[in-house]
């Protein structure tokens, strides 16, 4: 009779137990498929992250093209400047000397078939002409006339100048925002999954990644890095911040 009632309340033992193990069974597998969900959120967020990675590594790319041919248009600038230089002091030297030779009419080249006799003959007879004149600056009106050209030339070069100038600061500030803005975009739904993911895994703590600057923290979720004015090579890491 012991051995009877020993085996009925085993009978029920194992009856609760195996109650007990398909409660924790369906509990088991509802959190294993809990697991494969999060794990592939995960997954899907990494790769997203990855992309996000090509995204900003294709503008870093783009940035570095742009600063090369920004670097060989100011050689090619300089090279020019240096060339203009040359050809100026040449001109100079080419105006001295025909400063001494006096003032030239517009049509001396008509000269050019003259022999040398004809030439000095010319020369006596425009020297005894000019005698009369001796009083008038002879050559106020050919420097006038050569300043005001070269002061125009400059004036257009300058503006030529200007406005390249201009144009590549322009690139060079929209390459700047939107290598911020990648960043702070990546950043942003990096910290927002990082956020998401520790939240179901731990769901009474709060996770948050934070943007490391040279001289503070700063999270990206705060007002203060909506401003474009930050300049993103201040940023030197990542950190975690976690509440459990």
């Amino acid at each position: 009779e012991l051995d009877d009632i020993a085996l009925t309340d085993n009978d029920q033992q194992v009856s609760l137990l195996s109650s007990d193990l398909q409660q924790l069974t369906v509990k088991i597998d509802h959190t294993k498929a809990r697991m494969d969900e999060v794990n592939s959120d995960v997954q899907m967020y990494t790769d997203q992250i990855k992309q996000l990675d090509k995204e900003m590594e294709t503008w870093k790319t783009i940035e570095r093209e742009n600063q090369d041919q920004m670097a060989e248009d100011l050689k090619s600038m300089e090279k020019v400047a240096n060339k203009r230089a040359l050809l100026f002091k040449k001109k100079e030297e080419a105006l001295g000397k025909l400063r001494g030779l006096g003032s030239l009419p517009s049509d001396f080249a008509k000269y050019q078939h003259y022999t040398t006799s004809q030439l000095w003959k010319k020369l006596e007879k425009c020297n005894n002409d000019l005698k009369k004149y001796s009083h008038v600056n002879k050559r106020a009106l050919d420097q006038f006339k050569d300043f005001s050209e070269h002061k125009e030339k400059l004036t257009d070069r300058k503006i030529e100048l200007d406005k390249a100038y201009e144009s590549i600061q322009e690139l060079f500030d929209v390459l700047e925002l939107k290598k911020h803005e990648a960043i702070e975009f990546t950043f942003k739904q990096m910290s927002k999954y990082f956020t998401e993911v520790f939240h179901e895994l731990v769901p009474q703590g709060h996770g948050q990644l934070v943007m490391k600057k040279l001289n503070e923290d700063v999270s990206m979720e705060s007002d203060s890095q909506s401003e474009t004015a930050s300049i993103s090579d201040q940023y030197t890491g990542v950190s975690i911040r976690v509440i459990l």
